[in-house]
């Protein structure tokens, strides 16, 4: 009994002190209208207070305008989460109009207030290197990113900034083996960072900060890509394109280079390569109109090749209405872009001599024949040879015809191979020399030039008698000497070979002709 009764009081002795603590707690918290109330008038806990109590609806409807406007009372009061808080809402644009200068404002005054916040002093980093709300700096975003670093060590992001600093010398001076060493502190704090993975990619495929190794850029690449990595993805395409490094994969490069497409569509070279693949039917069904979508793609992002691809197909009329002011245009956009394509500046030459797209203009059409040539295009050579040759748009000199000839020709151009013969055979702005004419035309028949031939008939009727001889002997067709006369038993055998593969008449009627010649030649 007496136990029971001294259990019983020490239960409500209990009971009284729990009732005293929770009113006692009660009482320590004021309701909210009276936090308000301490808020406005400047008491920066009591804001803090019913900041957090209106975002988070908790005892009170959620609202985010009141939110802020309590947030705003502590940060001007000197509370650095209220500061970070506001600066995250004008950062994003929630709650209030996004504003980068007053996110900006808000992260600095943030910092200030606590220079121990990794936080505020990475988003300071990357304002300064984006130049969000403040002007560009990049000496400013490594010094903060070197902050953030430092008070959280286990930050991967901080890390790869500073890779990418190091990487590009943007801020710093540029060290790549530094780099490296911040790129894999990164990559070991976070795995997935397939942007970090695929710089070391880089590196190891450039031999930057690192020993050069294709091998390992390959397989960086290859974790790269698994995590939809566009840049990696690319470098795959390209590698199996080439063969470099893996076996050469015309289907595997497309399938890259189609998901680094689907990854960023605003790659204009990966583009451009999936265009090169449809026009030419290379791991892919050849789909021309693809082919033309994909370079137009590439050509408005910037790509000169695809640029040029357009310029073709205008000029052309292949898979386009035939338009040669529009290949004009596009191989303009061309050369404006990449000042080193002979080709195109040839294109454009070959316009203006013409007239063709643009008005005619033999001075501008030698300048970009003379563009072409200095870059290296054979059939510069051989537009600037008839100029001097025939004193159109310039003063007339077979020497400096008959040079340029030789240039082309030198480059492999069987034209041109045809004229500097036909300018030895004459003599004309050179010495005779049949001997070094016969040279170059049997370069350009080797070529399988047509007009190389004809030329040797022009030349040199006995000497292209007698190969012609020779040939019909070879075949069947004639049993008499390679003496390079063109008597009844040639003209006869000539007419039977004409007629056996199906030549036509003028073959057989006017074999001398120049169609004709050009019709046999092939077989010569």
């Amino acid at each position: 009994m007496k136990t029971s009764t001294v259990l019983r009081a020490c239960l409500i002795s209990a009971l009284l002190v729990t009732t005293a603590s929770v009113h006692a707690q009660t009482a320590a918290v004021p309701p909210l209208a009276d936090i308000e109330k301490s808020a406005e008038a400047g008491d920066a806990a009591a804001a803090l207070n019913a900041a957090r109590a209106y975002n988070d609806g908790a005892g009170v409807t959620r609202d985010r305008t009141k939110a802020l406007h309590f947030f705003t009372i502590a940060a001007d009061r000197g509370n650095a989460d209220a500061m970070k808080l506001l600066a995250d809402a004008y950062q994003n644009g929630d709650g209030v109009t996004k504003d980068d200068k007053k996110a900006f404002d808000y992260f600095s005054k943030a910092f200030a207030a606590n220079d121990k916040d990794a936080n505020s002093a990475a988003q300071l980093g990357y304002a300064y290197n984006n130049g969000t709300g403040v002007a560009k700096d990049q000496a400013k975003a490594v010094s903060y990113f070197q902050k953030a670093a430092a008070l959280d060590e286990k930050n991967a992001d901080m890390q790869a900034m500073l890779g990418y600093a190091y990487s590009e010398g943007s801020g710093v001076t540029k060290d790549t083996t530094k780099a490296i060493s911040y790129f894999e502190k990164a990559l070991a704090l976070n795995p997935k960072d397939s942007n970090v993975i695929a710089m070391l990619g880089y590196a190891y495929d450039g031999g930057k900060g690192v020993n050069k190794d294709r091998q390992k850029a390959l397989s960086y690449f290859d974790k790269a890509a698994e995590l939809d990595n566009p840049g990696a993805l690319a470098m795959l395409g390209y590698a199996y394109n080439n063969g470099d490094g893996v076996s050469k994969d015309a289907a595997r490069a497309f399938s890259y280079f189609q998901r680094a497409m689907a990854q960023n569509d605003k790659d204009a070279n990966v583009a451009a390569m999936l265009g090169y693949a449809y026009n030419a039917g290379v791991g892919v069904a050849q789909d021309r109109q693809k082919a033309l979508f994909f370079f137009d793609k590439a050509g408005e992002l910037g790509n000169a090749g695809a640029l040029a691809m357009l310029g073709y197909a205008y000029n052309s009329g292949d898979g386009v209405e035939k338009s040669p002011e529009k290949a004009v245009a596009y191989f303009k956009r061309a050369l404006d872009l990449d000042k080193t394509s002979g080709d195109v500046a040839t294109m454009l030459g070959y316009a203006y001599a013409n007239g063709a797209g643009v008005a005619q203009n033999d001075a501008k059409a030698l300048s970009y024949f003379e563009t072409g040539s200095r870059l290296g295009n054979s059939g510069s050579y051989v537009m600037l040879g008839y100029a001097y040759t025939y004193g159109k748009g310039v003063k007339k000199s077979l020497a400096k015809g008959t040079s340029y000839f030789e240039k082309g020709a030198a480059l492999g151009n069987p034209e041109a191979m045809t004229l500097a013969a036909n300018a030895y055979a004459k003599g004309e702005g050179v010495k005779a020399d049949p001997a070094k004419a016969a040279r170059y035309i049997e370069d350009a028949a080797k070529l399988k030039f047509k007009g190389a031939y004809v030329m040797l008939y022009s030349v040199n009727k006995k000497q292209f008698v007698a190969k012609l001889q020779t040939a019909l002997r070879g075949g069947g067709y004639y049993a008499g000497s390679s003496d390079g006369v063109a008597g009844n038993n040639t003209l006869r055998a000539l007419r039977k070979f004409c007629e056996a593969k199906k030549l036509g008449s003028t073959c057989a009627n006017a074999p001398f002709s120049q169609a004709a010649i050009e019709a046999y030649s092939p077989y010569l």
